[in-house]
C-alpha cells in the first residue's frame, strides 16, 4: 500500500521497472467496500466451484453404474 510517507520512493522505483504512472484515489470507505467486494466474489466463486464438482461427481457416478448395469452380471 502506499502512503504520503512512502509515494515518492514508490514512484521511482515504479517508474523504473514500469514506466509511465496512472493514478486511481479511493477514499477509506471505498477501500473497504471494493475488499468486502472482492472477499464476496472469492466466496462465491469457490461455492459455485464446490457446486460443479458435486455435479461432476454425481454424473460421473451415474455413467459408471450406468455402465455396469449394461454388463452381463456373472453367475
Amino acid at each position: 500500500m502506499v502512503t504520503e510517507e512512502n509515494l515518492q520512493d514508490f514512484l521511482v522505483e515504479f517508474k523504473e521497472i514500469h514506466g509511465d504512472v496512472a493514478y486511481v484515489a479511493l477514499s477509506m470507505r471505498d477501500y473497504e467496500n471494493l475488499a468486502l467486494n472482492i472477499a464476496e466474489l472469492k466466496r462465491f466463486i469457490n461455492q459455485q466451484t464446490q457446486v460443479i464438482i458435486y455435479y461432476e461427481n454425481a454424473v460421473s457416478d451415474s455413467i459408471n453404474n450406468s455402465s455396469k448395469s449394461d454388463q452381463p452380471q456373472e453367475q
